[in-house]
């Protein structure tokens, strides 16, 4: 019976002890924490849940471009926010505690955390999960996490200056089951101007600037309002690919067609040649504009660029047509030998090259009938003499007539040369004009 009490005492001076001694090996870092987060933590109660309004502040720590689907309409980003909050029941006095320092990791699982979401995303994928991740929690009870992410979100496309275009993308980010008078989210600056390795595009975009603007978004099924902060992510395309891949060969093929078409100084067959060169370089251009149709996405307008090449398409099937035009008056004229009209000539300031049928001069004389009656012998010259004196004028006539066609044909070709010549400045006009127009 005296055994007991003291066999007591004994039992709990070795409890005390071994206290002691564990509390003795406890860092400053495992002590706050224990003080910190005792077993009546709940961490699926939200702070002051009957009291305040938990006040979330987003930030983005790092935005990266990675791909666009502009058939799609979809983007992925490589996204780090950072989610801050303040904990009262996570304060602790920095002079009556042995950890001096101003911030402190904990286990994420260990606190409540918002359930802050990307509420519009299409895919997510985690690159770190939560039982991996820390948080940063702070002497006034500031609790702070970052979970990097890759987010696929819809980003509708408006192509109307492809690719001149400055897109804009809205990343949607709030609380899923907190209304806005538990959870209210706001974002820690309106405006931000991207950062070397902070806000990156890619190879094709470049990120502008990223605004951010409140909103509180009501569900009229469940009659309860929602606190997002939706980040418009403006993107600048670069245009330099689209330019010297599709336009300025586009450009090239454009202007050599013009020129192959009408180069002066040509004759009608090779016409034929020109019409078939056109229609070779108009199948080539056609390519093109399908080349802009895969990239782009099926809408009711072409993009400028689409434009552009419709316009060049236009221009060399005008181009084309004055030519066939000009085929089938010059085969006409060529084979009827019309003499072109004085004012046609006056207009081109063309001189005519055709003369009219020259007159008969200085034929033999004919015979008088005295002269006829001389002798029998003269009869036989007489009738060869007639005889040659009208294959001679048959044959000046003949001549004539093929000198005058000659002249014909050669001033139809000069007026052709210079209708040519007039349709290929004002067809390079129109080409340089619409490269003007469409190029920024």
């Amino acid at each position: 019976m005296f055994l007991a009490p003291r066999f007591i005492r004994m039992f709990s001076n070795l409890l005390f002890l071994g206290s002691l001694v564990q509390s003795i090996r406890l860092t400053p870092a495992r002590k706050l924490l224990n003080e910190l987060l005792p077993d009546t933590y709940e961490t699926a109660v939200r702070p002051n849940s009957n009291e305040t309004t938990t006040i979330v502040t987003i930030t983005p720590n790092k935005i990266i471009l990675l791909s666009m689907d502009q058939q799609q309409e979809s983007i992925v980003f490589s996204e780090e926010i950072l989610v801050s909050w303040t904990d009262p029941q996570l304060v602790w006095n920095r002079n009556k505690t042995t950890y001096s320092r101003e911030w402190i990791k904990i286990p994420e699982t260990s606190v409540w955390v918002p359930d802050i979401i990307y509420t519009e995303a299409t895919e997510r994928h985690e690159m770190v999960p939560v039982e991996g991740r820390m948080a940063d929690l702070r002497y006034d009870g500031t609790v702070r996490v970052s979970n990097p992410t890759i987010v696929t979100y819809p980003c509708p496309l408006h192509i109307d200056s492809f690719p001149y275009d400055v897109q804009k993308c809205n990343l949607t980010i709030g609380s899923w089951n907190y209304e806005a008078d538990d959870v209210l989210v706001q974002p820690a600056s309106d405006r931000i101007e991207p950062e070397l390795n902070q806000f990156e595009g890619n190879s094709e975009w470049e990120l502008y600037t990223i605004r951010a603007f409140p909103e509180i978004q009501f569900d009229a099924d469940q009659n309860q309002s929602f606190s997002v902060v939706i980040y418009q992510v403006q993107l600048k395309r670069k245009p330099v690919y689209y330019v010297l891949v599709i336009q300025i060969p586009t450009f090239i093929m454009t202007t050599l067609t013009i020129f192959g078409i009408f180069t002066p100084f040509s004759n009608t067959p090779e016409r034929r040649e020109k019409v078939t060169l056109v229609l070779n370089m108009f199948v080539s251009i056609s390519m093109m504009l399908n080349l802009v149709a895969e990239m782009m996405p099926k809408a009711s307008r072409l993009p400028l660029l689409g434009n552009y090449i419709l316009s060049e398409i236009f221009v060399c099937a005008g181009a084309l047509l004055v030519s066939i035009v000009t085929l089938v008056l010059h085969q006409r004229f060529h084979t009827r030998c019309a003499r072109p009209p004085k004012w046609v000539l006056r207009v081109l300031l063309c001189q005519s090259r055709a003369t009219d049928v020259y007159p008969l001069h200085n034929l033999p004389p004919s015979f008088t009938t005295a002269e006829q009656d001389t002798t029998s012998g003269l009869f036989d010259k007489r009738d060869f003499l007639e005889a040659v004196e009208q294959a001679t004028a048959a044959l000046r006539t003949k001549l004539n007539r093929l000198r005058y066609e000659d002249g014909v044909r050669l001033t139809w070709i000069r007026v052709f040369d210079r209708i040519d010549l007039i349709c290929l400045i004002i067809f390079q006009l129109a080409n340089i004009v619409c490269s003007i127009l469409f190029m920024r």
